[in-house]
């Protein structure tokens, strides 16, 4: 909505559209945009973190202005101010008086990116009881077959032993028992 209760751009003022008629303007005033694309409010976006980057704030009609070509309306100023403040990565602040429905957008100062695993506390616990069990279990394994080798070794050990104390038994054909015949 237009100053004075004015509406620009085909509607009225209850927000209806009105296909046929001239858009309305109050004289001395410029025209104000009533609509945003999701692209207009992104490229917005984009101008305000440049924005933020270079000077260490922006004011959101300012950047409005600028992509959009015309003064926008504050309720799109509060809808691109809400999707920069979203995360808490930026704060807002009012803009100077003579913008009222405006706002100055800065980075948070205390903001500290949360991690993965501090968002998703009960996914990352039961990763970590997986990567353990896993762990645990390839250590049982390769003890296992460490204990199985070396009992492998000591039986065959033990076989070679034997075979090689054995003493022989020589049959000796010359030597005969004459009392057994």
């Amino acid at each position: 909505m237009a100053l004075g209760g004015l509406t620009s751009n085909r509607e009225s003022s209850c927000g209806l559209s009105r296909p046929n008629a001239k858009p309305r303007t109050v004289s001395g005033h410029t025209q104000t945009a009533t609509t945003m694309t999701t692209e207009q409010r992104n490229k917005i976006i984009e101008l305000c973190i440049q924005h933020i980057d270079e000077q260490g704030s922006v004011r959101v009609g300012w950047a409005a202005e600028k992509v959009l070509g015309q003064k926008p309306q504050h309720n799109m100023l509060d809808k691109v101010a809400a999707v920069m403040l979203a995360d808490g990565q930026y704060v807002k602040d009012p803009a100077n008086p003579n913008f009222r429905y405006d706002w100055n957008i800065r980075r948070n100062p205390g903001y500290k990116k949360e991690k993965w695993t501090e968002r998703n506390l009960i996914a990352f616990e039961i990763i970590k009881g997986l990567i353990t069990a896993i762990f645990s279990i390839l250590v049982s394994v390769i003890l296992t077959l460490k204990i199985v080798d070396n009992k492998q070794e000591k039986s065959d050990e033990k076989k070679s032993e034997t075979e090689l104390s054995r003493p022989t038994i020589l049959n000796d054909s010359t030597h005969t028992d004459s009392s057994r015949h």
